[in-house]
């Protein structure tokens, strides 16, 4: 049997004039405690640990604006799942510039999830695209 295997995916759309406190919300290196996992209730995320989360950011890069297609390309997300992601992205009125993706085995993350950075949103939890899956596990397969 085939286990699945699923990741959690936050849009931005980020300023570059709140790029520095984006950045201090979901690494905070001054006080090793990020107020991004605090609101998601995650008791446990070590940042000097870094492997004990899968944790993905792309910095948003303030000279161009990217299709979400291309935004998300090489994320973990199944293409057939990009339709979704544009009708949500369209339904909050937002271009975003950045994401945030976290997986780790049994992570559960409520949907109605409250964040406190400005224009940043919990989309859900989607499962893995395959080829993907593929490199994450070889690289980490302790969160797996």
């Amino acid at each position: 049997m085939k286990q699945t295997y699923y990741f959690h995916l936050f849009l931005a759309q980020i300023k570059e004039s709140d790029f520095e406190a984006y950045h201090s919300y979901i690494f905070d290196k001054e006080t090793n405690n990020p107020l991004f996992f605090k609101e998601l209730n995650i008791k446990d995320y070590t940042p000097k640990i870094t492997d004990n989360y899968g944790l993905e950011v792309l910095n948003p890069d303030f000279r161009y604006e990217f299709p979400l297609s291309e935004l998300l390309k090489f994320t973990l997300l199944k293409k057939e799942n990009l339709p979704i992601m544009e009708a949500l992205c369209e339904q909050k009125g937002i271009s975003p510039n950045s994401y945030i993706i976290l997986y780790r085995k049994g992570l559960q993350i409520p949907k109605e999830v409250l964040l406190s950075f400005p224009n940043l949103y919990y989309f859900g939890e989607f499962e893995m695209d395959n080829n993907a899956l593929i490199s994450k596990k070889l690289a980490y397969p302790h969160l797996f």
